[in-house]
């Protein structure tokens, strides 16, 4: 689905499924940058795996494509959720690692920017599984109070 079509009627209209992917081109970078594109998430009551693909030429500054407000834009139900070429910065998941259901997050293609992470205590409580492919981080910095269950 393009972000675009993230409006409270499709989301609505759509409200049982389980997986949804969003994939962005130069068209929607205006609407990544708004803060109010994850205001219709709260409609998938069901979502389980959501994909966010944003391709890199979008990314015109240092700041991040996505706009993440909090974690209560994702729905509670959210188990899997995979972000490709995102320019997040690495402190951007300490929101992400607030999802009490996430289990499975996999990051690629400069998902996030940096080469230094630092997750939150007692983030990402029950992930399983966390995959990064070609990325650029060199530090990553975790206790034992990050990712008690990863697999």
């Amino acid at each position: 689905m393009y972000p675009r079509c993230c409006t409270e009627e499709v989301m609505s209209g759509i409200s049982n499924v389980k997986k949804l992917g969003i994939c962005g081109n130069e068209d929607d970078y205006v609407f990544f940058q708004e803060s109010r594109f994850f205001n219709n998430f709260f409609h998938l009551h069901q979502l389980e795996t959501l994909s966010f693909k944003v391709n890199r030429y979008l990314i015109r500054d240092e700041n991040s494509l996505l706009n993440i407000p909090s974690a209560k834009s994702f729905p509670a139900t959210l188990k899997k959720l995979k972000l490709i070429e995102t320019g997040l910065s690495w402190e951007d998941l300490n929101i992400i690692g607030e999802l009490r259901n996430l289990e499975v997050l996999k990051l690629k293609y400069d998902a996030c920017r940096g080469d230094e992470w630092h997750p939150i205590e007692e983030g990402f409580a029950w992930l399983k599984v966390l995959q990064l492919v070609r990325d650029r981080l060199k530090y990553w910095k975790a206790t034992s109070d990050n990712f008690p269950i990863l697999e």
